[in-house]
């Protein structure tokens, strides 16, 4: 069973909000073109003892982007690219200080780990070529022990739950501008994915096991539910006009 740390869900800063809304009016341009408008990709740390247990999700190639990577750990770290089972493929051993760029699309996680083979974090590409640090040594136990009330100021580039008020799909649910979302399962219970519809009706589309990670093809005006049916966990999301990630923390 992966240990996840008590991470609460990323948040979207001001720089990333208005990002986004930059984009909103470009959602059919390759994100090869969009540019670096997107200029964090996180760190979600992991614990030194714990396996990996999220995978690739394929079929997105129109979303392809650049995960620049860049050494701040302070000795050699092994860069992975996770498959469709899970296994993560060397792609470079970077020294401190260099940097490496990485060409991949939405969908397919990456992972830092040091040269004994232990994981250090997880990185969720977006739409858009964006920097990918690996932090110093320090600043991944510190980011990994923020709290829920905490870690908001620290996270960038992921997906955050809507208001309730505004959880009902409008009209137009189901079409329109096409983009995608992910999620990644940072919680110890079992999460139910379901897509909603206009009318109010909610269509399960997946279950996620503890450390796993899903992603879809939707519409901007979709909204997607995480539920557990054995405890009060309910969060829902509204795609964003670039294919964003959305992080299911422990409560």
């Amino acid at each position: 069973m992966v240990r996840w740390s008590a991470v609460n869900s990323a948040r979207i800063d001001a720089e990333q909000a208005a990002a986004t809304k930059r984009l909103a009016s470009l959602h059919k341009t390759p994100s090869a073109v969009l540019g670096p408008a997107v200029v964090s990709a996180d760190v979600l740390p992991l614990d030194a003892d714990s396996p990996v247990t999220v995978n690739a999700n394929p079929g997105f190639s129109e979303y392809r982007t650049r995960l620049d990577f860049s050494n701040s750990y302070g000795s050699a770290v092994r860069i992975y690219e996770i498959d469709v089972q899970g296994a993560p493929q060397l792609r470079t051993t970077l020294a401190p200080g260099r940097t490496y760029k990485a060409n991949t699309q939405f969908g397919i996680p990456w992972l830092a780990a040091d040269t004994n083979g232990h994981p250090l974090g997880l990185y969720f590409p977006t739409a858009s070529p964006a920097n990918a640090e690996v932090p110093d040594a320090r600043t991944l136990s510190w980011r990994a022990s923020l709290g829920p009330e905490d870690v908001s100021r620290y996270y960038e580039g992921y997906l955050t739950p809507i208001r309730p008020a505004a959880a009902a799909a409008p009209v137009g649910a189901g079409q329109g501008i096409r983009t995608a979302i992910g999620f990644v399962n940072w919680t110890t219970q079992t999460i139910d994915l379901y897509c909603a519809t206009a009318d109010g009706a909610r269509s399960k589309v997946t279950s996620l096991g503890p450390g796993k990670n899903y992603s879809a093809k939707t519409y901007l005006n979709d909204r997607w539910i995480a539920s557990d049916p054995n405890s009060d966990f309910v969060e829902t999301y509204k795609p964003a006009p670039i294919p964003m990630t959305a992080i299911l923390w422990p409560r």
